[in-house]
C-alpha cells in the first residue's frame, strides 16, 4: 500500500465480475482488526472486522479444493488429495492469491500495523475472508470457486507451488541434526514453545528453539500449522544464510 486510503472495493468485485448484494460484507471482509478497534474507540461505533469471515473463508477453501481434485481427478488415492490440500491450502499460497488481486490494497489498516514487515499474515487473511464473504453475500460457492480456481489451484496445475517445500519441520530437524554430526556439538533438542494463542483458538504462535536460541517465530491457525511456520522462517533467516550454527 502506498498510503494509508484503500481503494473502492467496488472496483475490485467489479473486475472481477462479481455483482454485489451486501457491499457492508465486503467492507467487514477487508477491515483488520486494528482499524476497527481504533475507529470503534473514536467514534463509540463497534467496527466489525474480517476474523469471523475469515474463518468461513478457510473452510470454504478447504472444501472447494479437495472437492474438486477428488472430482477431477477419480484416479487419485486419498494421501495424494490431502498431500495436494496441504500443498495448496498454506499460508504462502494464500499470500500469492491475495497479492494476484492486490487485495491488501483495498484494506483498512489501523495505524499500528507494520507496513512493511507485518503484511504478510493479513495478506493471507484477507484472502480468506473475501472468499468468507462472497460465499455470505452470493449465498453460494459459485463465485468462490471461480476466485480459487483462477488463483490457488491454477498455481498447482500449473506447477508454480514447490510440492517439495511442505514439511518444514522435518527440513530443520535434518540440517540441525547434520550440523551436530559436523561439527561436533552435543546433543540439542528441538522443541517448540507456544508464546501466544487467542481465546477462540484459531490463532496460535509459537517459537522454535534450539540450543536455548530461538531460530523462529511462526503463527497460524492451528499449533501445527504455527509451528511448520516457525521451521520454515529458522530455514530462511538462519540457517540457509549460515549453517554452521
Amino acid at each position: 500500500m502506498k498510503n494509508n486510503k484503500p481503494l473502492n472495493i467496488k472496483n475490485l468485485l467489479n473486475d472481477l465480475e462479481i455483482k454485489y448484494k451486501k457491499i457492508d460484507i465486503y467492507i467487514e471482509a477487508f477491515t483488520h482488526s486494528s482499524y476497527a478497534n481504533e475507529h470503534s474507540v473514536n467514534s463509540n461505533k463497534k467496527e466489525k472486522h474480517y476474523e469471523r469471515l475469515e474463518i468461513l473463508g478457510d473452510a470454504i477453501v478447504d472444501k472447494i479444493v479437495t472437492e474438486y481434485f477428488f472430482k477431477r481427478y477419480p484416479e487419485y488415492t486419498e494421501a495424494k488429495i490431502n498431500d495436494i490440500r496441504k500443498i495448496i491450502v498454506q499460508k504462502d499460497t494464500m499470500i500469492k492469491a491475495s497479492e494476484e488481486l492486490n487485495l491488501i490494497n483495498y484494506t483498512r489498516l489501523g495505524n499500528g500495523v507494520d507496513r512493511k514487515t507485518g503484511l504478510d499474515r493479513i495478506k493471507s487473511n484477507i484472502f480468506e475472508s473475501f472468499i468468507g464473504a462472497i460465499y455470505i453475500d452470493q449465498d453460494s460457492e459459485k463465485e468462490c470457486f471461480k476466485i480459487i480456481k483462477n488463483t490457488l489451484i491454477k498455481y498447482y496445475e500449473q506447477n508454480e507451488l514447490d510440492e517439495n517445500v511442505i514439511d518444514y519441520k522435518t527440513q530443520i530437524q535434518e540440517i540441525l541434526q547434520s550440523n551436530e554430526s559436523k561439527y561436533k556439538r552435543k546433543n540439542n533438542a528441538i522443541f517448540y514453545r507456544l508464546v501466544e494463542s487467542s481465546d477462540t483458538n484459531d490463532y496460535f504462535k509459537v517459537e522454535l528453539i534450539y540450543g536455548n536460541v530461538v531460530y523462529g517465530v511462526g503463527e497460524g491457525k492451528t499449533k501445527k500449522r504455527a509451528e511448520q511456520d516457525a521451521a520454515k522462517h529458522a530455514i530462511e533467516k538462519y540457517v540457509k544464510p549460515n549453517l554452521k550454527l
